[in-house]
C-alpha cells in the first residue's frame, strides 16, 4: 500500500466518526439566523444516526486521466481512486 492510500475499512469508520462528532457537537443557532426553524440538538442527532446506517462501503474505482492538450498520441494514465456510493 502506497503512503497516500487508506485502509477501506478505517476510511468507513472515519466518516462514520465524523458523522457522530457533528451530531455530539451541533449547537443550534439563536432563533432568527435561519430560514424556518432551527433543528433541536436530539434532531440533528437522531437523523445522523440515521444517515450514518446509509453509508456505503468504499471501494476503489479506475478512471482515465487526459493530459492536456489533448492531441494525436496523447498519453493516458489510469488511476484508482476511492469514491463513496454508486455502483461497484
Amino acid at each position: 500500500m502506497q503512503q497516500s492510500e487508506i485502509d477501506l475499512n478505517q476510511l468507513r469508520r472515519k466518516v462514520e466518526a465524523e458523522f457522530l462528532r457533528y451530531a455530539e457537537t451541533y449547537v443550534p443557532p439563536p432563533p432568527g439566523e435561519t430560514v424556518g426553524v432551527s433543528w433541536s440538538k436530539e434532531k440533528v442527532k437522531t437523523e445522523v444516526e440515521g444517515m450514518v446506517n446509509l453509508i456505503v462501503d468504499p471501494y476503489l474505482v479506475k478512471y482515465l486521466v487526459r493530459r492536456r492538450p489533448v492531441t494525436v498520441g496523447t498519453a493516458f494514465d489510469w488511476r484508482t481512486s476511492c469514491f463513496r456510493g454508486g455502483r461497484r
